[in-house]
């Protein structure tokens, strides 16, 4: 499968961060528009369209959280990440339980960037595929104008279930790959205890060691 090229927005009005992102997300496949307030993301909205809105929490002409439920609204398939100092950490993680998929802290890191967005492009690609196979079941195998029956948001739960195992297990070794098999980084990179990063490694049948001399 091609690798998805996300459409992000990125709301900040600071020119180094503008640079660095565009620069850092360019070399990645993705596609990067920028607005510097919350009113000028809102109109680029109204006429374009993107996946994933990179926001400031912190810009000063309205607030924040003002926003956001603005894009929940009005654009409820846009995914949102947060950027965020340490003084508004607490919003974010409220912004989180609104709706918001994830928040990176500032000073941003590359790679720590880098690695929440890949997260979120190979989610919405097994998303995709996963849309993909159960069309391709309906048409093959039912007759014209009939369809399977949907549950929930569309989707089959157990290839649902299974597609998020396969991405949490291509994930992981996405990163231990980026952590040269550093199995410590990897957990550091990941937020979780070292033990519980090893005891996924054995679950899946990862080899840390095939990726430390990549």
């Amino acid at each position: 499968m091609p690798v998805k090229e996300l459409h992000i927005l990125l709301v900040e009005n600071e020119p180094e961060i503008c640079e660095s992102a565009k620069r850092t997300l360019g070399n990645c496949s993705f596609q990067v528009s920028v607005a510097n307030t919350y009113l000028q993301a809102l109109r680029f909205l109204e006429k374009e369209s993107c996946d994933v809105c990179l926001v400031d929490l912190s810009l000063a002409e309205m607030e924040g959280m003002e926003f956001l439920e603005a894009i929940f609204l009005r654009h409820p398939n846009i995914k949102v990440v947060l950027l965020t100092g340490h003084e508004t950490v607490d919003k974010a993680i409220e912004a989180t339980r609104k709706g918001a998929y994830d928040y990176v802290l500032k000073p941003i890191h590359p790679e720590e960037l880098l690695l929440r967005l890949d997260r979120l492009r190979c989610f919405a690609e097994l998303l995709e595929e996963n849309r993909f196979l159960r069309q391709e079941r309906t048409v093959g195998n039912l007759p014209a104008g009939i369809c399977l029956p949907q549950q929930g948001n569309g989707l089959n739960p157990s290839s649902l279930k299974e597609a998020k195992s396969q991405f949490e297990s291509d994930f992981l070794a996405h990163t231990l790959a980026r952590c040269r098999g550093n199995i410590s980084h990897s957990a550091r990179v990941l937020k979780i205890a070292r033990k519980n990063l090893q005891n996924k490694i054995k679950q899946f049948g990862l080899h840390p060691d095939l990726y430390r001399s990549r």
